[in-house]
């Protein structure tokens, strides 16, 4: 099912080319399944979807966020795409795109998720049927958020003071 997802199922694309990382020969004759420095590709026959994957280098705190845009003409006989964010297996975030007159765009932001070293953020795209022109840009941006500080008036500072007001 599409939004069925299996982090241990992926296999790596092998072949550099033209820009992008693809699955087979470098002129990419029926390899439709692609991923690039900005979008991605999906295939269905057989079902290949696309995994650009993020490695988790903090214990923390991070938001995700960015746009999917699906810029196939209104009119057109493309069933669209679907945009998937997961957090290891989980499923944080999805998204059908399809075509519209001015093409389809989703923005996303995702709040304080929760990281692990070693956690990964995948950002997957499905032809949710075919793949005839489903190339999507899904380019998102991670930020770390840091922990607030926290200041107590009890702390060092707060035992200068005291002092200050002794002399």
């Amino acid at each position: 099912a599409p939004g069925n997802y299996d982090p241990a199922s992926r296999s790596l694309l092998t072949t550099f080319a033209l820009g992008r990382w693809a699955n087979g020969s470098s002129d990419y004759t029926g390899k439709w399944c692609y991923v690039s420095s900005t979008g991605m590709h999906p295939d269905h026959s057989p079902a290949r979807d696309p995994v650009r994957t993020w490695v988790s280098p903090i214990n923390g705190k991070v938001d995700i966020e960015g746009t999917m845009s699906f810029n196939q003409p209104a009119g057109s006989t493309h069933d669209g795409v679907v945009g998937y964010i997961h957090l290891g297996a989980m499923q944080l975030w999805s998204k059908s795109l399809t075509p519209s007159a001015t093409g389809d765009s989703e923005d996303f932001l995702l709040e304080d998720v929760e990281v692990s070293i070693g956690d990964k953020i995948a950002f997957r795209l499905n032809p949710n049927g075919e793949r005839w022109s489903d190339g999507t840009t899904f380019n998102p941006t991670i930020t770390y958020v840091p922990e607030p500080i926290i200041i107590s008036l009890l702390s060092v500072g707060g035992l200068l003071l005291l002092r200050r007001r002794r002399a």
